[in-house]
C-alpha cells in the first residue's frame, strides 16, 4: 500500500482537433504538513515505428493499456518511453490522527 501518491493523466488537442495522450505521471506526496509546488515529470510510450508513423501522420500517439503500470516502476522496466515534460502541481498537505492509528513521521 504505501504512502499516498498522485498520478496523472494529459491529453492534448492538436490543431486539427485530434486528442492524444500527452504524458502519464506519478508523484509521492511529501510527508510533512504544509503547501508545496511539486514538479512531475511526464512521460509516455514510444511504441513501434509503425506507431511513430501513426503520430506523425494521423496525431495518436501510443497509449498504455493497462493503466496500473504507471504506479509501478518494476512494470515499466524495460519499456522504451519518451519524456513529454513536466507538470507543475500545487498541493496541500494535512496530516491528522496518525498517533491514534500508531504512525509515526519522526526519523
Amino acid at each position: 500500500m504505501g504512502w499516498p501518491k498522485l498520478m496523472a493523466e494529459v491529453w492534448t488537442v492538436d490543431a486539427e482537433g485530434r486528442h492524444s495522450i500527452g504524458g502519464y505521471g506519478v508523484l509521492t506526496l511529501p510527508f510533512s504538513p504544509g503547501e508545496y509546488e511539486l514538479s512531475m515529470a511526464m512521460w509516455r510510450p514510444e511504441g513501434s515505428a509503425y506507431d511513430r508513423a501513426l503520430s506523425y501522420f494521423l496525431g495518436a500517439n501510443p497509449e498504455l493499456k493497462h493503466k496500473d503500470v504507471v504506479l509501478s516502476g518494476n512494470d515499466r522496466f524495460g519499456m522504451q518511453t519518451v519524456s513529454t515534460g513536466n507538470l507543475m502541481v500545487r498541493v496541500g498537505v494535512i496530516v491528522k490522527d496518525f498517533h491514534l492509528h500508531g504512525i509515526s513521521l519522526k526519523a
